[in-house]
């Protein structure tokens, strides 16, 4: 399996290429079911999903549609312009509350996209930065047999990913929960945070950690996902 890019352009033959290839291709966190990021597709815009539903909604079952006769795993969720929380676009979300409902409710409306076009298809979300913070309080709700994907701080260890003064260190590991809950793991071994890039430079972190990380991961059970952030390669 292998996530193809970020936010590439419409033209990139990054997808075939890997398709051609016989791999599974995913999405990145901020680019769900591979719908192109609203500002590149209406620049002149605000990206308020409650201004212009209809244009998001088109954006990504687009990427469905395109994609739709390839292997896939298929990423729902909702972040903001350029990888950030969709509030910093949005002011009037400014509770945890009314932040999680509206993951929430786009996540149900991302699926009822997706069903229309593939049969059975495997999803995900990405507990990731706030999403882990919402998910643990309670405030994000989505569908148990979608994969709950567990990731890394960035810099090895599997805590929530920090963003300027925000620093909660909230415990990022798959739970025991057996059954129909499923389990994935993100993991950076380069990483580009938008505030100190170590992807410029080797990796300033000792192997011995990753191994104890990531065998922390491995002994919470079976996971269905496993996706490796290597940077450009």
């Amino acid at each position: 399996m292998v996530l193809a890019g970020t936010d590439l352009p419409k033209d990139s033959e990054a997808h075939e290429l890997a398709s051609e290839l016989g791999l599974y291709v995913t999405q990145h966190h901020c680019a769900p079911m591979d719908g192109e990021m609203f500002l590149r597709a209406y620049p002149e815009r605000e990206p308020s999903f409650d201004l212009y539903e209809e244009a998001f909604c088109r954006l990504w079952e687009e990427g469905v549609i395109s994609n739709k006769n390839k292997q896939v795993v298929w990423v729902l969720g909702f972040r903001g312009q350029g990888d950030i929380p969709f509030w910093h676009n949005d002011s009037k979300y400014d509770t945890d509350e009314s932040r999680g409902a509206l993951i929430s409710t786009i996540i149900e409306k991302q699926y009822a996209i997706l069903k229309k076009h593939v049969d059975n298809p495997t999803c995900c979300v990405y507990l990731y930065q706030e999403t882990m913070a919402l998910y643990n309080e309670g405030y994000l709700s989505f569908r148990d047999d979608f994969i709950k994907i567990w990731s890394d701080n960035g810099y090895g260890v599997m805590k929530t990913r920090r963003h300027a003064q925000w620093d909660p260190r909230i415990a990022s590991l798959p739970d025991k929960v057996k059954g129909v809950n499923r389990d994935g793991v993100y993991y950076h071994v380069a990483f580009h945070d938008l505030e100190a890039s170590n992807h410029l430079t080797l990796m300033a972190i000792e192997p011995n950690l990753i191994v104890e990380e990531l065998d922390k991961v491995r002994e919470t059970g079976q996971l269905d996902f496993i996706l490796i952030n290597t940077a450009n390669i």
